[in-house]
């Protein structure tokens, strides 16, 4: 079936296991959560849930229900976590899978309340405190205070945490809301609340902030060695996970002052030799980077021509000798010294690395690599083959 791949993008589930153990390592003395939203961050949920389980890890959290679903299907035991709204319809369905669910409002601890019924045995809430993100969360005061009580005393229930998240707006106030937090935790231990685990640090905070690890961290981009190049991530030896590549398709040569693409907004300023390349922002790039991105052909820098269509792109070539229809294109590299690394394309594109891998489209297949193997995944079918299709990739 994998007779030619076009674009794809190659995963290295050897650089992510060592990632997990070296995160295990770091965090030895605390529970660790680990975060699979969005796909793993674009690497596919399922199977780095299924790395995780053979790592001994227990504890996950996803953004939604039907995230949750998808690993529930795997393994029946694990706690997994949905850290955002459940609808009011489906909270039995969260409940006869034995999905834990983020309380963060009185309104959505009344829906949960109203939908238990005896004998559902231990139904798991970890209960949300906004601290100023202002996203989702109890307000720190004396209503949300009662609210809670309430609800730690209903025997129906087991509250296994209380949680918030920094802003990571800058020290002093990631401070700010850290001190908030321990002072509405007072305010509760006061009211006489048996006060279950606390957690605020996710994969930056874990490793900026020691004194913000409480009992547990959620880790999610240390997962794929995404890592910020600062003194705090020196001693973390991370690994990194994925590589993304396409396929020059057709190569023309083009007069100046022709124009390129939609609408014309690149001219060639001068005559210029440019590539058709089998991607586009469909597959889950920035289409804003046509102005000034670029991708590697032949380990040169091609920069894009005119505007980036749905499935397809032009670079511009003239410099790049032998380009042919075939040659393989490496669109990014998540190995911050790589020409196209995420966190350059991240800083071009004027958001963060995690935006970017997470657009990376269901449509675009996984090749895998694990222990000298190589294996495909296509996203859109779940099929799975051992890797002989892709004679261009050769390991780099």
């Amino acid at each position: 079936m994998y007779d030619d791949l076009d674009t794809y993008a190659v995963i290295d589930l050897d650089a992510i296991r060592h990632n997990v153990r070296e995160i295990k390592n770091k965090f030895h003395n605390l529970d660790i959560m680990f975060v699979l939203k969005a796909d793993a961050y674009g690497h596919k949920a399922t199977e780095i849930y299924k790395l995780l389980l053979s790592e001994g890890a227990d504890k996950f959290a996803v953004a939604n229900l039907s995230e949750a679903l998808e690993l529930r299907k795997i393994d029946g035991t694990a706690e997994i976590l949905v850290l955002g709204r459940i609808a009011p319809a489906n909270i039995r369905t969260v409940i006869e899978n034995g999905i834990s669910m983020t309380v963060y409002s009185k309104e959505c601890w009344e829906n949960i309340l109203s939908r238990i019924y005896p004998g559902d045995g231990n139904i798991r809430l970890h209960i949300k405190i906004n601290t100023g993100f202002n996203r989702l969360g109890f307000n720190t005061g004396h209503d949300s205070v009662e609210a809670i009580k309430n609800m730690m005393e209903c025997s129906m229930v087991s509250v296994e945490s209380i949680y918030s998240h920094f802003a990571l707006a800058d020290y002093e106030r990631d401070r700010e809301q850290f001190d908030r937090f321990n002072s509405f935790i007072r305010e509760l231990k006061e009211k006489g609340i048996k006060v279950p685990k606390m957690h605020m640090a996710d994969s930056i905070t874990a490793v900026d902030y020691p004194w913000a690890r409480m009992d547990m961290v959620r880790i999610g981009a240390l997962i794929y060695g995404l890592k910020a190049d600062r003194e705090s991530y020196k001693n973390f030896d991370l690994r990194y996970s994925m590589k993304l590549y396409s396929t020059v398709t057709q190569v023309r040569s083009i007069s100046r002052g022709e124009g390129v693409s939609y609408d014309y907004f690149f001219k060639a300023e001068k005559d210029m030799k440019i590539a058709a390349l089998a991607f586009g922002y469909a597959d889950g790039y920035p289409r804003q980077l046509w102005k000034n991105g670029y991708v590697l052909i032949k380990n040169k820098k091609a920069y894009f021509t005119g505007l980036m269509c749905m499935d397809q792109c032009m670079v511009d070539v003239t410099d790049i000798e032998e380009v042919k229809p075939g040659d393989k294109v490496c669109i990014y590299d998540t190995d911050t010294d790589s020409q196209v690394s995420l966190a350059s394309i991240a800083i071009m594109a004027g958001t963060n690395k995690n935006n970017i891998i997470s657009l990376l489209s269901r449509r675009v297949p996984r090749v895998y690599l694990s222990d000298g193997k190589k294996y495909i995944i296509n996203q859109l079918t779940g099929e799975e083959g051992f890797y002989e299709a892709c004679n261009r990739y050769n390991g780099s």
